[in-house]
């Protein structure tokens, strides 16, 4: 199992979760879908529902019929608490959207701070839940059918994995489509398949983000030789000899890189090692011994 969690997301998921900021709560296609994640941060509903963490979990197993590891269930997170999970054999074509945890804070259905509690007895459990079973061509019209059983077909690269790159495609289908409509392109439709990308995909995306912005700096370094001489074009790969630390040092034009390096390496609230880099330049001496120490 791999997981990775990210917190502070609130204020930096827009490009990812832009449902979450509230822009589309009026929009037709989530009319029926009055749940809290949409409403964001609302003054005029007095809530506030932004996305603040999410987390993923992928699992992996072997396949004899792929010869190799896949990704046979993503778990996603937000706000510690679990939001669904798609779940996949190792053939195309079977990856279920299922565990949705319909008692998420953020997909509670909204209310307004003053408005009164309503009774609910005998209504579906929140809009999410109600979408699904009327939607999903996964699911029976029989209405015992538990709310852990609740599931929606969906398109994946492989394994459970989806296509990051592309809105998730799901087996949704409006039975109550018009004649001028497709009935997998309805509002209803439309809205909960944007929806239900954002809360499962839209925290894969972030991480996928995260990860990509990240370099690895291995734990073996290699020391700079003496005819050492710069990459001219930026190579990532030579982060992980850290080779390309050097790189950035050595065409420093300012001197502003090397200086917080030292500041760095002395400091009193530092490291303190006593140590510091200096930049000399020498032109026309080829008398190595001649040059001044430095470290």
């Amino acid at each position: 199992m791999l997981k990775v969690t990210i917190d502070g997301v609130d204020g930096h998921g827009g490009d990812r979760l832009p449902l979450n900021s509230g822009v589309s709560f009026e929009s037709a296609e989530f009319e029926r879908l009055g749940v809290r994640y949409i409403v964001g941060e609302n003054t005029d509903l007095k809530d506030y529902a932004v996305v603040q963490s999410i987390g993923v979990s992928l699992k992996i197993a072997w396949s004899d019929l792929l010869r190799g590891p896949y990704v046979s269930a993503i778990s996603v997170e937000i706000d510690n608490s679990g939001i669904a999970t798609i779940e996949s054999p190792a053939q195309s074509g079977q990856a279920i959207l299922t565990a949705f945890n319909f008692e998420h804070p953020l997909l509670q259905r909204y209310r307004d701070a003053e408005e009164p509690p309503e009774d609910e007895e005998g209504d579906w459990p929140n809009p999410i839940a109600e979408e699904i079973f009327e939607l999903s061509r996964q699911m029976s019209r029989d209405d015992g059918v538990p709310l852990a059983d609740y599931r929606v077909s969906v398109e994946t690269a492989l394994g459970a994995l989806p296509d990051l790159n592309r809105p998730l495609d799901s087996d949704l289908r409006d039975p109550e489509v018009k004649k001028s409509e497709l009935e997998s392109r309805t509002p209803r439709v439309r809205g909960l398949s944007a929806l239900l990308d954002e809360i499962v995909v839209g925290p894969l995306r972030l991480a996928r983000d995260c990860i990509n912005a990240m370099t690895y700096v291995g734990p073996l370094r290699e020391i700079p030789s003496r005819q050492y001489r710069p990459q001219i074009s930026p190579d990532e790969s030579r982060w992980a000899q850290g080779l390309a630390a050097w790189d950035l040092l050595y065409t420093d034009p300012s001197g502003e890189l090397l200086a917080e390096v030292n500041e760095w390496l002395g400091g009193e609230e530092r490291l303190k090692t006593g140590y510091r880099l200096e930049k000399i330049s020498v032109q026309g001496n080829s008398n190595p011994r001649a040059l001044p120490p430095a470290v």
